[in-house]
Order: structure tokens, then C-alpha cells, then sequence
């Protein structure tokens, strides 16, 4: 039976391989047909992976790969999970989500993530092998449907893909799907948290937003303005800088800062790190993890001051690096902006204490309301 959806549930966050999310399989254009008939096939290189691609996907095709995600987190992490269209238009945050307009869309990106077929190969000797479709299953003529994700996460769970994470609300209400693509493509760079910022060549650009290539530099550069001037308004990134005289054959050179810290200095996330012990630091795995929940405070708009960056570090030292390696991940994963080690059975005890007339468990039935503290 279907989970009833609602509105708000358009508030997820979920992750995404990034082997899926920063190679530019996503189109934002539909590719002609060269009337040969066969299925396309793209090939892209991701450090020593190559990831063939069976099939065409489009940029709007990854907001309902995103929406039915977070379904599947909605279910508890259910693998499979009945569904109906409307569904992932509440998710996309729809303002009337039955509209055919707006569905008639989401069935074609539904009927492409069904068809396109993925595979991941080594580049040279060492690397890893996998083949995946992004959902298996069906939908019916009355809009409700089936869907399993098993073939997708169980490929990211065994080669242990490193994610990203997407805040839905966020990603949704970027309108351009140039600017969607710049932002996903952009937020999980490391460069763009340092005060270097993030620079790339329009070519590049280009290429890695998945753009037409054919179109002359001064057409793609109206098109990038306009997209990095509505995530200037959305506050997803701050200043942007476009040097048209560097690199020139290249069409210019582009670099962008994430949004100003409004309290206090400045820091990124290596400065972040530095306040935890130092054998902490040189574990590769706390790092990630303590660095994807510095800045996924910065992509909820509440980044971390140094001050507060320093106090939550001293306080966290109480914990285990393993605890706390768990705690970050659980924090950005259901988009806390705090970082909680402690198990829920322990944070509620501690709670219970704090009640008044706190008495253990067994002798509930006999107690009778004390005013003591």
C-alpha cells in the first residue's frame, strides 16, 4: 500500500553516488537522433573509472531520480516501494501536484531512468566492475506504480561509492536547470570552501554541465550568468569572478566563493578539522565525514563560526572518533544542523532524569507525582 505523501516531505535530504552526480550524464538538451536507430552510448572517464552510459538522460531526469530517493528513505529505507505520480511532484515541491502539466514530464523522465543502463569499468588494471540500472519496475495507466532501487544501491553499497548529499528543498527551488547543474556540480568541490575559490575554464564548464558545445562562448557565458546570478539570489554561492582575458581559447576562466560566513571570521573545513585531536586528523575517514557536515551546515545556511566550531570540537572529545564518525553522518543525513553521538536510548535517559518525579521504570505503577527536583 501506498505511504500518503505530503508537501512537506519535500524537505529531504538524500544521497547520491558521486560518480552519478558529477559526470555529465544529465543533459540539458535532448541529444538529435542521427537515425541509425541504436541507443546512444557515452563514455566518460571518473579518476580510474570509466562509466559507459546505454541510453539518454536529461537534467530534469535527475530531479525525479532524487524524488524517488527520498521515497524510498520515507519507507524507512524500504528498497522497494508502491508509489503514485503525484507523489514525486509533491516532492519536487509542485504547487498543484495532479496537474497533467506537471506529471506528463515525470512519467517520460520515469519511462528514461527505466531504459538507460549504466556500467562502471577500470580504466586500467586496478578499479572495479558494475553494471546498474537506476530503478527497476513498473508504472501503471492509472499513475501509481512499483519501484525498486536495489540495483543502484546495492552497487554503490558494494564498491562503497563515496556520496554527496542533496538538500531536496534546496535543489527544487532553483528554477534554470543550468543553474541546478552548477550547483550540484560545484557545492562538493574543496576548493570552493577555501578562500582560493573554485576555478574552472568555460570549456570545461561546459563540458562537465553536460551544455551545448556547439554554441559560440558569448551565448554560453550569458547562459552561465544568468544561472550563477540566481544562486547569488538564493545565497548557494557567493561572489563569482570571469576573467575573459585568461585562457582565452578556452572561453575565459570562471571562479566561484561559497557564501560569506555572516559571524565571526572565516574558516573552511581543513580549519574546521584542526580543532579535533591530531591522530583524528590524519584518519582519512573522520575527516570526510566531519568535512561533508561542515559544509553541509554552509548548504543549509547555517554555517559554522569559529568560535562554535571550536566549542562543539572541545565537547566531542568526551566521545569515541568512531561515535563521531557515526554522529556526522547521521547528521547530515537527516539535515541536523547538531551533532548528537550519543544512541537514542541514551539521550532519552538522560532526558528522563531531567523529568520531575523521575523514578526508574518498575516502579512506575506506584508512584505518585513528587514535586521534589
Amino acid at each position: 500500500m501506498a505511504k500518503r505523501v505530503r508537501k512537506k516531505d519535500s524537505d529531504e535530504i538524500i544521497k547520491i553516488a558521486n560518480k552519478v552526480i558529477r559526470l555529465p550524464i544529465w543533459r540539458l538538451d535532448n541529444t538529435k537522433d542521427n537515425g541509425s536507430g541504436k541507443v546512444k552510448k557515452s563514455i566518460y572517464k571518473y579518476g580510474e573509472t570509466r562509466v559507459v552510459i546505454h541510453g539518454e538522460l536529461l537534467e530534469k531526469d535527475r530531479g525525479v531520480l532524487f524524488a524517488l530517493l527520498a521515497l524510498s528513505k520515507l519507507y524507512d529505507n524500504s528498497r522497494t516501494f508502491d508509489f503514485e505520480l503525484s507523489d514525486i511532484a509533491k516532492i519536487k515541491g509542485a504547487s498543484n501536484p495532479y496537474d497533467e502539466k506537471v506529471l506528463e514530464p515525470i512519467r517520460e523522465s520515469i519511462d528514461r531512468l527505466f531504459d538507460v543502463q549504466i556500467r562502471l569499468k577500470p580504466t586500467k588494471k586496478k578499479g572495479f566492475t558494475g553494471k546498474f540500472t537506476f530503478i527497476e519496475g513498473g508504472l501503471n495507466s492509472d499513475d501509481t506504480g512499483n519501484i525498486s532501487v536495489s540495483p543502484y544501491i546495492d552497487v554503490v553499497n558494494t564498491f562503497k561509492l563515496g556520496t554527496s548529499t542533496i538538500h531536496l528543498k534546496t535543489y527544487n527551488s532553483i528554477r534554470k536547470g543550468v543553474a541546478r547543474s552548477l550547483f550540484t556540480f560545484i557545492k562538493d568541490q574543496r576548493p570552493f570552501y577555501t578562500g582560493n575559490g573554485y576555478k574552472i575554464r568555460t570549456t570545461k564548464l561546459v563540458k562537465y554541465l553536460a551544455m551545448d558545445n556547439t554554441k559560440p562562448f558569448f551565448q554560453t557565458r550569458s547562459l552561465l550568468n544568468a544561472a550563477v546570478e540566481e544562486l547569488e539570489e538564493l545565497d548557494l554561492i557567493g561572489k563569482h569572478k570571469y576573467e575573459k582575458n585568461e585562457y582565452k581559447t578556452d572561453g575565459g576562466l570562471w571562479t566561484f566563493y561559497p557564501i560569506k560566513i555572516k559571524y565571526g571570521n572565516e574558516i573552511d573545513d581543513e580549519g574546521f578539522i584542526k580543532f579535533y585531536p591530531e591522530d583524528w586528523q590524519n584518519d582519512d575517514v573522520f575527516c570526510k565525514s566531519a568535512k561533508d557536515f561542515f559544509n553541509h551546515r554552509i548548504e543549509i545556511n547555517k554555517p559554522l563560526t569559529p568560535y562554535y566550531a571550536e566549542k562543539m570540537a572541545k565537547n566531542h572529545k568526551k566521545y569515541k572518533k568512531e561515535e563521531l564518525i557515526t554522529a556526522f553522518d547521521r547528521a547530515v543525513e537527516n539535515g541536523w544542523k547538531g551533532v548528537f553521538p550519543m544512541e537514542k536510548k541514551e539521550m532519552q535517559k538522560g532526558m528522563n532524569k531531567l523529568r520531575i518525579g523521575y523514578m526508574p521504570k518498575e516502579g512506575y505503577k506506584h508512584r505518585k507525582a513528587d514535586k521534589t527536583v
